[in-house]
């Protein structure tokens, strides 16, 4: 009779060793500043040891494990995003999460820089393709496009050479030549933009920068920054290869 007894009560004590730490999970849900990352981090390393592109939805969180997704929510206006967790940051004092500029477009927040934000952990969703880490769906198709494309020049969505002078407006930089092509494609259809080109550099890799407009100073080049921003992007002044 006594050995059923301390039987019944090891059991119970194995239940709580074992269920409590379950209980005592909690999903992350805070409040604070995001902030999102400069076109001058695309193509270095992140600490997850991923190549960082600013086009893709991720994001840095001090203490959140590598792989975590958060749905991320801009509390001035209600836009939400859902970004994977690949990097440590920010450091910068009150803020909480460094977005991509990709996610940053999506939440309105380009425009002011930073944002209050409530930070949400949420399952991970069905992979797409902007979230594969390994060669993209199609990388194979689009070869022979980025194979009109060399560094050191300037094309045309359709690869044409041009040898546009001065200083554009440089709205984004990708790491794939198509991600910049659906970029040009929407200046162009939804902006009537006409000066749109591809501008070819090196990071640690080939480096595809989307650049409006052809102007003599870089004060001219800043009058089409409102046109840009009605579209939901931003940009800033890049000088044109001499």
């Amino acid at each position: 009779m006594k050995s059923s007894y301390w039987v019944c009560v090891l059991w119970g004590v194995m239940i709580c060793f074992s269920v409590t730490p379950l209980h005592a999970q909690r999903t992350y849900k805070a409040k604070g500043m995001a902030s999102y990352y400069a076109d001058k981090f695309n193509g270095r390393k992140t600490a997850s040891g991923e190549i960082f592109d600013n086009s893709r939805m991720t994001a840095a969180h001090r203490t959140l494990p590598f792989g975590t997704y958060v749905k991320v929510t801009n509390l001035a206006n209600g836009k939400s995003v859902v970004v994977r967790i690949n990097d440590r940051g920010p450091y910068a004092h009150g803020r909480i999460i460094d977005l991509t500029k990709a996610a940053a477009i999506q939440l309105d927040m380009v425009r002011t820089g930073t944002a209050k934000v409530l930070v949400e952990e949420v399952a991970a969703p069905e992979p797409t393709d902007s979230e594969v880490p390994a060669v993209p769906v199609g990388a194979e198709e689009s070869a022979p496009v980025a194979q009109k494309f060399k560094t050191g020049h300037t094309y045309s969505m359709w690869g044409t050479e041009r040898f546009p002078k001065g200083v554009g407006l440089q709205v984004g930089s990708y790491r794939d030549v198509e991600n910049a092509i659906d970029q040009c494609r929407t200046l162009i259809k939804e902006g009537g933009l006409e000066e749109v080109y591809i501008q070819v550099g090196w990071s640690g890799g080939r480096i595809y920068r989307v650049i409006v407009g052809a102007y003599p100073t870089r004060e001219e080049a800043l009058l089409l920054l409102p046109r840009i921003r009605a579209l939901g992007m931003d940009g800033f002044p890049k000088r044109h290869f001499d």
